[in-house]
Parts: C-alpha cells; structure tokens; sequence
C-alpha cells in the first residue's frame, strides 16, 4: 500500500512532495498490481462543491487510499467511476408497503 510519485520516471530532479507531479496509488493485492493517480481516482468521487485536486500526500493516504483498496477488495474496477445512484419508480405510501411486505416480511415466515 502506498502512494508515491512517479517522478524519476519524469527526469524530476526533487522525487519529492516538492515537484509538481500528481500523487499515484501503486499497490499490489492477490498477486496483481494496482496503479492509478490519485486525482483520477479521487475526483470523480468528491461532491460536487468539493472537486479539487489532491496536493497532499496525507489526504491522499488517509481518505483516499481505503476507498481505492475497498474498491478493489469487492471487485471493482477503480479505474471505472462510481455508479450513478438507481433511480427506483414513482410508488404511492400503499405500493411500498406492500411491496415491503412481499419482499422482507412473508419471506420470514
């Protein structure tokens, strides 16, 4: 687990949180390894009142990090954004109780 910069492959000189290049996850899990920047990761998942990029390597690890590897955990493709929220149908207050009663209750019994 870790989340560096890339930057020797770049020719940068500092190779450190000084340099301009973007933060990038590199991390190994089952045998295949996992790369990605952290801003391509991160922004798409920001509310839309935050988006900004990630300048800092501690926000990088702390809120971002757990996310891209529960992601990949459950067998998700970190390089795909979040999936829209489902829009389920227009139901009345009588249709939903009645579908709740179809689908969690007489199941119980």
């Amino acid at each position: 687990m870790a989340v560096r910069k890339r930057c020797a492959e770049d020719g940068c000189t500092r190779s450190d949180h000084r340099c301009d290049h973007p933060w990038w996850f590199d991390v190994m899990y089952k045998g295949n390894r996992y790369r990605m920047r952290v801003n391509d990761f991160a922004i798409p998942r920001m509310p839309e009142s935050e988006r900004r990029p990630v300048r800092e390597k501690s926000e990088a690890e702390r809120r971002w990090e757990p996310l891209f590897l529960g992601e990949i955990v459950a067998g998700h493709d970190p390089r795909k954004g979040p999936e829209p929220a489902r829009q389920l149908p227009a139901q009345s207050v009588s249709e939903f109780l009645d579908d709740y009663l179809e689908r969690r209750v007489l199941p119980q019994r």
